[in-house]
Formats: C-alpha cells, structure tokens, sequence
C-alpha cells in the first residue's frame, strides 16, 4: 500500500485540477465543503484509504484548482463527470461534506452511482436565517477550534482565502444563497440509496435538519453521531469505518 498522499494535476476540458489520493483498493472519491480544499482531509483520507482508493479533488476555483469557472451546479457536475471519466475511475462510492453533499446529489440525480454517503450535508432547503447562520457558523468554529487548534486553524485560513479570492464574483454569492436556502431543485427525484451522517453538535444547521434532509430522498438512512461540523476531520477513524462497513452493504 502506498502510504504518500501526494498533490496530482489532471487537465478536463483543457483545464488543469490538483487533486490528493492514496490507497490502493476500490475507488472512493470525497468531495470536499465549500471554501474548502483537499488538504484539509488529511486524516479521513488516511484513515479511508485503509479500504479505499481515494480521490479528493480541489474543487473549481478553490485550493490550487483556480479556474475561474462560473459557480453553478453544470460546473460542478461536468467537472466530476470528467474527473472519473479521465482518471478511469469505475463504479466510485462518492462521499460529500457540507457543500460537496449537494454536489454529490447533483450527481447521483444525474448519473448511476454505487453508493453516496452524506456528511453534515447541504441538499434541503431549510437553512436558518442569514444572521442566525452566521452566528452559529462562529459558534461552531469556537466550540471545534479547542479540540484541534492547529488542524482547525489551517481549515480556516484556506477557508477565508478561499472565500476571499472569490467574494466579489456576483455568481459566487448568487450560488452561495442558492445552496444555503433553496437546497437542490431535484433531491426528491434522486432515487440512489443514499447514507446521511449526521453530527448531532453541529450547530450551523437547525436540530431538525438532517430529518428534513433524509425524507427529502426517496430512499435513504440516517446515522447520527456525537460531535460537530467538521467532527469528520477531528475523529476521523469513525468516519471512515461507518462508511466502510455500510458502503459493503449497499
């Protein structure tokens, strides 16, 4: 097994992407939240790629993946299409987190996909009010940072430079406010068996929000575990043996 997770480019569409990957078994490909990039995965992709061959992109326009694309769900999808048509990558499990959950539905509405896992995800439309969202992202990040200060403060610097190099692009915030409030136009039509993991301490979205978004699928489950927003990068070995052990049986 080879133990590196080394930084890979891939050109799409005359486009060039970096993405991480390790492992050596099936094909799993993690999409990264919003602002976020691949790095910032280390340990679940070290802790995945014990089962899996892991792929985790930096997605358009964020990380080292600058392509000044329009912010769009076809960005998204095209993007993933070719990324697992170029690399031929076959039969993949497809995991999102937060913002990469809307997109893995985005694709699972769009293509046959083995199994999709679900992680503190975007997807219904049901957030809070703009000025509650702020304040329980912040009170998140404070209750998260005292965990792992480091790790977390890496998280949040490629986050805000992230965030920064795209705020003024008008289809970045039109996007944003879409994901955030009007969740997928076509969820209810996504008919893959689908895995929602829940953290229950996430406090950015309302309590009742991961029951909103499992019924929203036609077929899917919820399991919901202790902890907070990005509890899948701080305690990563449950993560991925919660996705192990179910990704065998779908």
């Amino acid at each position: 097994m080879t133990h590196e997770t080394r930084p890979r480019t891939v050109k799409i569409n005359g486009r060039r992407y970096t993405y991480l990957t390790l492992g050596e078994q099936q094909p799993l490909i993690f999409i990264p939240g919003w602002c976020d990039q691949s790095d910032d995965y280390l340990g679940l992709i070290k802790e995945l790629s014990k089962n899996f061959k892991v792929y985790v992109p930096d997605l358009p326009n964020f990380g080292k993946s600058r392509t000044k694309e329009k912010f769009c769900f076809d960005t998204y999808s095209k993007f993933l299409t070719g990324f697992i048509e170029t690399l031929k990558i076959k039969n993949p499990t497809i995991v999102g987190f937060s913002f990469g959950g809307i997109i893995a539905v985005d694709l699972a509405y769009k293509t046959d996909l083995k199994s999709v896992f679900l992680i503190n995800s975007l997807g219904a439309p049901d957030m809070k009010p703009k000025l509650f969202l702020f304040i329980s992202i912040l009170a998140n990040t404070i209750l998260e940072i005292g965990s792992s200060p480091v790790h977390m403060t890496k998280i949040l610097y490629h986050w805000f430079r992230n965030f920064l190099s795209n705020v003024w692009r008008r289809d970045f915030r039109s996007f944003q406010n879409q994901i955030l409030y009007t969740g997928h136009p076509s969820i209810s039509k996504v008919d893959e068996k689908i895995t929602v993991i829940w953290s229950i301490n996430d406090v950015i979205f309302k309590p009742e929000y991961p029951f909103i978004l499992k019924n929203s699928f036609q077929n899917a489950r919820l399991i919901r575990l202790p902890g907070g927003h990005f509890d899948c990068t701080l305690n990563p070995k449950k993560y991925a043996k919660i996705i192990t052990k179910n990704g065998s049986e779908n």
